[in-house]
């Protein structure tokens, strides 16, 4: 794939994944392990294996939940050129990193609404409003917004009557990484 080859894979041979499971006293081994791998939708369509260890072996070795993974496609743009794109995730701990993801959600969700946005929001090519803006970013948008606030106001549509005023100030995301402590 890195090298731009576009092999036919079926989706089993897309993902894998990998369970460690830690067996209640009497259960059966193989009826767990049939149980997980024909899971429909999640484990049954690809290739699964299932790892049976000690309690004490799962919080030695297994705590953090590292998870990680690649995402490659290969296309070709015009004859004889070939562009690859390739994505790859590697955390040290699946847990924490989704609840970073979920907590930087719902601060964004917070900010949009502080500024009057609504509604649902798709994610587009990444976290956008979820990450910290740098200054000069957050400088470009607030002239962008103070330009499109100005045709609003040239329209007429920006009266005090018809513009809900905030109930408390507007933090930008530079302001609000600012004030978080430093992590160790």
């Amino acid at each position: 794939m890195r090298a731009g080859e576009r092999p036919e894979l079926s989706t089993r041979e897309k993902h894998t994944r990998e369970c460690f499971v830690v067996l209640e006293d009497g259960a059966d081994a193989e009826a767990v392990r049939h149980e997980i791998v024909t899971m429909p939708h999640y484990f049954e369509p690809f290739e699964t294996t299932v790892t049976f260890l000690s309690a004490d072996e799962l919080a030695r070795d297994h705590q953090n939940m590292p998870h990680g993974g690649f995402v490659i496609r290969s296309a070709e743009s015009s004859p004889g050129t070939t562009q690859t794109i390739e994505y790859r995730l590697q955390e040290d701990s699946n847990p924490e990193f989704t609840a970073s993801v979920v907590v930087a959600y719902a601060r964004a969700a917070a900010r949009m609404a502080a500024d009057g946005q609504h509604g649902a929001n798709p994610l587009r090519c990444g976290p956008g409003p979820a990450l910290p803006e740098v200054p000069r970013a957050a400088a470009r948008r607030a002239a962008v917004n103070g330009r499109a606030q100005r045709a609003r106001d040239e329209r007429g549509a920006s009266t005090p009557a018809a513009r809900p005023a905030r109930s408390r100030p507007h933090r930008t995301w530079v302001e609000a990484a600012r004030r978080r402590p430093p992590r160790d």
